[in-house]
């Protein structure tokens, strides 16, 4: 039997380091009555009220602490030395899809991969012949502009979803080379955006057939015919492995979502079956019954479905009662978010972040104060830098946002140096700089750079400026030159700020060296080489920039070296802007990636709005300013420790979860001023602002009983450019006079007859998050006609031995229906009214439109269309009369419940009027 027929399959587990893993404590934790507590309380995930940031979600319970199990600096302890401030703690249930899954983002970060799933090459996965290939997965989204490649073998086959949504099967004939594509008809996710996907291919004839199943268990429909190509084999390919979640010939178009299994069959024997729904959070690989090892990409998280909360404990609080006959530790776990917002959190510029995210073996952020006397070291291993005749704290000027400050050589012999510190193994080396110089050069070479290498060829590089433009001469250690390149300085001037890099990399007993050239106003850059000298790269020792007539009063930023790729030609423009124009969800998953921190996803992180410039502010606030340029919601991971981002797109137009009012224990309903704001002004940061105004109906800022009065505010919102704050004024407008009453609160027992005897509606609502859509069926005759249609802004919830609540804060979820080209929408007719007062029986009446709107179409093509008359939902199969005064023709009255006479003048408009997005 289940629940509530037996206690609730709930499981707490302390995370008390690698020896000991994940320690299941459920049997010290207090349920049901008890003086001192009982049961698991989980505060609010998402918004606690309208209009809010979503909360920092917490988790209470108590332990029993007999024998001073729980006390931290207990040396009878077992789990001594082990209870430290901010321990991981997780709570599970398993009655509820217990299963795990792999979240990946989609996004191909510039220095990796998209999250994926990867296992090695093997002789097994190189079958030539028949090829059947599954894959169980949910996403938010099933189209996407240039599809999504959702399993593959590089150069051999793959699987995917293409613009429309049509399964592609894409694959090289062995024989012939030929490349081939097979398309299916669109399949039907899932309300959830769940599905498990199949593509065959029989080789004797060139068929390729399609399917589609709820879970990899089946039942398989076919969709659509066969397509028939008359390919003979496969292309085998012994040199790569398989891939799901992604494919890497075909770059960023990646799956966001969920993996939750695959099966791949080759001739017939199934070759590989990874089950992530077997992962748990922290995972760092996957072994299949086949013993296929598959590793993660960055930007894949292994999350656990069966969690209701990740978090930590920050404090450890001793209770007993006098007697001592009684001891418990009443623990509070905390959401990530409040670790990452404690205390003073350092304040870091877009160019330091990123290039602190390599891990540079040298690095001057050269961001110091004005009083500083010497440059900072910011790489582990190298205590500081040195200089002299350098000034610090100097304004970098409009050219490079991406940083906080820069420093400025003040003499002709002004020096800066920083040594490197050992990085042994290394094959790749980089250095980075930026500089701006006073004025243009005139004359001859002179060098303001050196790099010192040791055990290499070369031992010492110069680099160099003319009038002409940059040279760099490399030379061995009796001061032979190895090597010696230049190039003009006309695409990229110096005296605007420039971004020198270099990288050197082995290359078999060569070394291949490149150097770049940018310009950080527009990203112009110049690309040498790739150059090569025989011998090895060694390991730089030490930087110095050296003064001269051409680098006094010149600006310095960022010196760098690292043992590896530091910067794509890509990022050069990106980064000294501080990353202005980045989309709002990607600037989420870069510095989360640059923190090390895990983030999963529900929507696309390019599928979100263009940001400014990166803030230079502590960590989660760049978060925060970059969920609310999207207007999505930022959140703690559910089912992992670390983050969530919710996109704004992926709460528009969501297939509700059906939910009976007999299902629920409490319904709480308002009619309030709560999400008013009819007049709305955004501005952006040091730039400009745009007013939206709702002037007419029942919540502009007329005065009552015309309108409601004026509700105005202000934000700021750091969009990418002035052209865009009208929309997002106009959308906050929207957001903000929304005509309906709330339901702040809808409570569910899961321990009822009604839940108990519905498992579908019972693991809707459990596996429910923030952003979600309900549908409310069955209200009582004394609430407006139903069905409501909820948004969850957030929920609570409480677990005991025999109790498992949730409740839900509610919002009105019409705000995110939005037009779409091929649906049901139509544009609002503001203040068109009944010409004559109708009957409850009505099957025609005259309505009369104003000059500003105009007649109501009477093209029989957009028939049958739903009005809203008054407050009844009602269906016409036809407009007639090319006037202001036009007759209705009505097929169904009451469609909503509501039937009743209408007086004349009563407002008349479409049923689903048309909302743009943002």
């Amino acid at each position: 039997m289940a629940f509530p027929a037996t206690p609730l399959a709930m499981t707490v587990e302390l995370y008390l380091g690698p020896s000991l893993g994940w320690v299941d404590i459920t049997s010290d934790v207090r349920q049901s009555s008890a003086g001192s507590g009982g049961g698991v309380s989980i505060g609010t995930r998402g918004r606690s009220s309208p209009g809010r940031d979503p909360d920092v979600v917490r988790c209470n319970l108590v332990v029993n602490n007999a024998g001073g199990k729980y006390s931290p600096r207990n040396p009878a302890s077992p789990y001594y030395g082990l209870l430290t401030r901010n321990t991981p703690l997780r709570v599970r249930v398993a009655d509820v899809d217990p299963g795990g899954a792999l979240a990946v983002d989609g996004w191909r970060r510039n220095s990796g991969t998209p999250g994926a799933a990867v296992t090695a090459p093997h002789t097994s996965l190189n079958g030539t012949g028949d090829v059947d290939v599954r894959v169980w997965l949910r996403m938010d989204a099933w189209t996407f502009h240039g599809g999504i490649f959702v399993v593959g073998k590089d150069d051999s086959w793959s699987l995917a979803i293409g613009d429309t949504g049509m399964l592609e099967w894409r694959w090289v004939d062995g024989s012939s080379g030929a490349h081939a594509i097979a398309q299916s008809v669109k399949p039907a996710p899932a309300a959830d955006g769940s599905l498990a996907i199949r593509a065959t291919l029989t080789v004797s004839d060139g068929s390729v057939r399609f399917y589609s199943a709820p879970t990899l268990a089946g039942p398989w429909t076919q969709l659509g015919g066969a397509f028939i190509a008359g390919a003979t084999s496969v292309k085998a390919s012994a040199t790569n492995g398989v891939q799901v979640g992604r494919v890497a010939s075909y770059g960023d178009n990646a799956v966001t979502g969920e993996l939750f299994g695959m099966e791949l069959r080759s001739g017939g024997t199934l070759v590989a079956s990874p089950d992530f729904t077997t992962l748990r959070a922290g995972a760092t690989s996957l072994t299949d019954a086949q013993g296929r090892v598959w590793t993660f990409d960055p930007g894949a998280v292994p999350i656990d479905r069966g969690a209701r909360f990740h978090g930590e404990v920050s404090e450890w609080p001793l209770k007993w009662n006098l007697a001592g006959t009684d001891t418990w530790v009443p623990l509070e776990a905390s959401g990530i978010r409040r670790r990452l917002g404690q205390g003073n959190s350092p304040v870091v510029s877009p160019l330091r972040r990123t290039v602190a995210g390599v891990n540079p073996a040298a690095y001057l952020p050269l961001e110091d104060g004005a009083a500083a006397t010497r440059p900072t070291s910011a790489a582990a291993g190298v205590a500081t830098g040195t200089s002299s005749g350098v000034t610090f704290g100097n304004d970098p000027g409009p050219h490079l946002p991406g940083t906080a400050s820069v420093a400025k050589m003040t003499t002709a012999t002004a020096t800066l140096s920083t040594a490197v510190a050992q990085r042994s193994g290394a094959s790749t080396w980089s250095l980075l700089l930026f500089f701006k110089l006073n004025a243009m050069p005139v004359g001859s070479d002179v060098v303001y750079a050196r790099v010192y290498f040791t055990g290499g060829r070369v031992t010492r590089w110069d680099f160099m400026l003319s009038g002409g433009g940059y040279r760099w001469i490399g030379y061995d250690s009796t001061g032979v030159v190895v090597d010696d390149r230049s190039f003009s300085n006309t695409s990229v001037p110096p005296n605007d700020w420039v971004i020198h890099y270099i990288e050197w990399s082995t290359s078999g007993s060569s070394v291949s060296w490149q150097p770049w050239m940018a310009n950080a106003v527009d990203g112009t850059f110049f690309v040498g080489g790739p150059y090569l000298y025989t011998g090895a790269v060694g390991q730089p020792t030490r930087v110095d920039v050296v003064g001269s007539s051409y680098f006094q009063d010149a600006l310095l930023g960022h010196l760098a070296v690292a043992p590896q790729r530091i910067l794509y030609a890509g990022d050069f423009a990106a980064v000294a802007s501080g990353y202005s124009g980045e989309k709002a969800g990607e600037r989420i998953a870069r510095v989360c990636a640059e923190e090390g921190l895990p983030v999963t996803w529900w929507g696309f992180p390019h599928d979100t709005t263009p940001a400014g410039p990166q803030p230079i502010a502590p960590l989660l606030d760049i978060l925060a300013d970059a969920a609310k340029t999207d207007g999505g919601l930022l959140l703690e991971g559910r089912g992992h420790l670390g983050l969530h981002y919710r996109t704004r797109a992926s709460l528009y137009n969501q297939t509700p979860i059906p939910v009976d009012y007999t299902d629920l224990v409490q319904l709480e309903y308002t009619d309030d001023d709560e999400l008013t704001r009819n007049d709305v002004t955004v501005s952006r940061p040091d730039g400009g602002s745009a007013r939206a105004v709702q002037t007419s109906g029942p919540l502009s800022v007329l005065n009552p009983p015309d309108g409601v009065g004026t509700y105005d505010t202000s934000e700021k919102v750091n969009v990418a450019t002035d052209s865009q704050l009208i929309d997002h004024a106009g959308w906050r407008l929207h957001l903000g006079t929304v005509d309906e009453a709330r339901y702040p609160k809808v409570k569910f027992n899961l321990a009822s007859p009604a839940l108990a005897a519905d498992a579908a509606t019972t693991k809707a609502v459990v596996l429910a998050d923030a952003g979600d859509v309900a549908s409310i069926a069955g209200l009582p005759a004394w609430l407006p006609p139903g069905p409501a249609r909820v948004m969850v802004d957030g929920y609570a919830e409480t677990l005991d031995k025999f109790e498992w609540s949730i409740t839900w804060n509610g919002s009105p979820a019409s705000a995110w229906d939005i037009a779409t080209w091929s649906g049901s929408a139509r544009m609002v007719a503001n203040g068109t009214t009944l010409t004559a007062a109708i009957t409850a029986g009505a099957t025609s009446f005259q309505i009369t439109s104003t000059a500003a709107n105009g007649a109501w179409t009477t093209d029989p093509t957009q028939f049958p269309l739903d009005l809203k008359v008054g407050a009844e939902r009602v269906t016409v199969s036809a407009i007639s009369g090319t006037g202001l005064t036009q007759t209705v023709t009505v097929t169904a009255r009451a469609v909503n419940g509501v039937s009743k006479a209408w007086p004349v003048g009563t407002s008349v408009d479409v049923w689903e009027p048309a909302v743009f997005a943002l």
